[in-house]
């Protein structure tokens, strides 16, 4: 990678504080996508490699990475007194455990600490070395690539079968059914479903005990008073401190948590799984060939597997709620909704409907329940969100 000085935006050269100094153009050798992904770029074995030179290279020439070596073992030093270094050829001893593999102008081949080779080559190493590491990167990008791709085409076979399944396509209709059915209800509670917060039913209750706790307050008040003389009594009343009798009614709060809302997919389309299924086909048929992807950055293949990834997620989760959406129908479930919905409906802060104020009738009147089936599951959908291969 080539990075330049430059001025500063506004100021004229010659006010410039020290530029940043030039490096040296990383002298990799362009490599075709296919080739990289063949590439065995990590050694074991540093010191057994065949044609190893020993001596000190010449910082003059022109390095060229040709793999790397990471051998420190786990709780490094102190956790492992005897083990023993890996050689380096600008330290001339064993003094690291993790380095570079690189070869320069005279064919030779050296190892070296990653730290040494800065202090070795310079400048040129450090882009060499940024170069290295983005050749690792699209590696490992075009291994997780090259998995996806043999799985494309049936996945999105196996898509199709899904948009297909009359399982997901009946609670798209129940769904439907409802919020026809149900406008005010579904508005309702669908912000308490995306939340994920439950089912609590408020009421304001008379509180006979508090008011007869006050009544006997006041009694005990007035009988104080009235033993007071007419002047304490009089400068009482100056005061604002003569006993008042409060015959005001007073209410609590009681709640009741009835708990979350099962088969909360009948309800919500936010997640379901058709929608997830169209969303991770759309990204699939963007995989081509790793011989027809060009120029394409390391960063859009990255961008490109993560939202694959997220889709391929995204659609798991899918299937795990959606199959218990016929839950939504539980007796239980139906009578928590209902009581909670008849709790709420009436409050100052009523959604109007154009149609006037709606007439609640039970859930399990107005739509027919769903009935548990049993699903199709895409096979390739576990085999796509397989962890990442090894870097090599």
């Amino acid at each position: 990678m080539l990075i330049s000085s430059f001025a500063t935006i506004g100021q004229p050269a010659d006010q410039q504080g020290p530029m940043h100094p030039r490096l040296s153009k990383a002298p990799m050798k362009r490599i075709s996508d296919e080739e990289l992904l063949e590439r065995q770029f990590r050694y074991d074995d540093p010191e057994g490699l065949t044609g190893l030179c020993r001596e000190r290279p010449d910082g003059s020439l022109e390095p060229e990475i040709v793999g790397y070596y990471r051998l420190r073992p786990s709780g490094g030093r102190a956790a492992n007194p005897a083990a023993t270094y890996i050689w380096c050829c600008h330290c001339q001893k064993p003094t690291h455990w993790d380095g570079r593999v690189l070869k320069d102008n005279s064919a030779k081949t050296y190892i070296i600490g990653a730290d040494c080779g800065r202090k070795h080559y310079g400048d040129k190493f450090v882009a060499i070395d940024r170069a290295f590491d983005e050749q690792l990167a699209r590696q490992k990008l075009l291994a997780r690539w090259s998995q996806i791709e043999l799985l494309r085409d049936q996945m999105l076979a196996e898509v199709d079968t899904v948009l297909k399944d009359p399982v997901w396509r009946t609670i798209d209709l129940k769904r439907q059914e409802l919020h026809a059915a149900k406008p005010d209800f579904v508005f309702r509670l669908s912000p308490l479903i995306k939340r994920g917060g439950s089912l609590i039913i408020r009421e304001q209750l008379r509180d006979v005990a508090e008011e007869e706790r006050r009544q006997r307050s006041y009694e005990r008040a007035k009988a104080r008073y009235k033993s007071l003389s007419k002047s304490e009594q009089a400068q009482m009343r100056r005061d604002g401190l003569a006993p008042e009798r409060d015959d005001s009614p007073i209410y609590r709060t009681h709640e009741e948590n009835l708990g979350p809302v099962r088969g909360r997919h009948v309800v919500i389309d936010d997640g379901d799984v058709r929608s997830c299924a169209i969303r991770l086909r759309d990204l699939l048929v963007q995989i081509a060939p790793i011989d027809k992807l060009g120029n394409i950055r390391n960063t859009q293949l990255s961008r490109t597997l993560a939202d694959i990834r997220e889709a391929s997620e995204r659609l798991r989760g899918a299937f795990e709620e959606n199959a218990g959406a016929w839950r939504f129908f539980e007796p239980a479930n139906l009578d928590a909704v209902d009581r909670w919905y008849g709790s709420i409906r009436h409050t100052p802060f009523a959604r109007k409907l154009p149609t006037g104020r709606e007439v609640h009738r039970p859930i399990a009147k107005a739509i027919t329940p769903l009935i548990s089936e049993t699903h199709y599951y895409p096979p390739a959908l576990d085999l796509l969100l397989e962890s990442d291969p090894t870097d090599r």
